[in-house]
């Protein structure tokens, strides 16, 4: 969820935009930020980052050059962060329709989200089954699946005279392909 701590000055956020020449809305004073994002070059319209308030983004627009992520010899902002995720943000800041790129795993999308203050209510359902896939992905392994248990059972199989159950496992099988399978299946008894 977006930071409530954070006080902006609402009628400076809503106030009119006029409409340029080509079509796209900005203000009379409307200035360009920079944002340099991983190393990847971002410009927008003051007037875009304002679209959001209590955002991240809509900080930079109050607090200007005071703002730490300051750059004051490149004149732009700089983020350590993603800057492919950071193209989905700024694309939600322009249209105001948060989609999400399929290349990305739902965890590093929610990790940007949250980092730039944006809340996952947003996102269009035309992208939604892909994002929430990621919570099915951060469910624990299994106990059997722990390093641990899964060097014990590496061995079982490679090494017949690590345990008596390896030596039987070993010893009761003549043909090559018998073995895999035998050995397969003492595997799965053992989880």
């Amino acid at each position: 969820m977006p930071p409530t701590d954070c006080v902006i000055d609402m009628e400076f956020i809503k106030k009119k935009r006029a409409v340029a020449t080509d079509g796209e809305q900005v203000t009379d004073n409307d200035t360009r930020i920079r944002i340099n994002v991983g190393g990847t070059l971002f410009e927008t319209w003051r007037s875009t980052l304002e679209r959001i308030p209590g955002t991240r983004l809509a900080l930079l627009t109050v607090m200007g050059e005071a703002d730490s992520t300051w750059d004051r010899q490149r004149k732009e902002f700089f983020f350590d962060r993603h800057p492919g995720v950071f193209q989905m943000v700024m694309h939600y800041y322009r249209t105001e329709e948060l989609h999400t790129d399929q290349n990305f795993c739902g965890n590093i999308i929610q990790g940007e989200l949250i980092f730039w203050g944006l809340t996952e209510l947003d996102i269009e359902p035309c992208c939604w089954g892909h994002y929430s896939k990621y919570k099915e992905h951060k469910k624990p392994w299994p106990p059997w699946m722990t390093t641990h248990t899964t060097e014990r059972r590496r061995g079982f199989m490679e090494e017949p005279s690590m345990s008596r159950g390896a030596k039987v496992s070993d010893t009761q099988v003549g043909d090559t392909d018998d073995l895999v399978l035998h050995k397969l299946l003492i595997q799965q008894e053992t989880w």
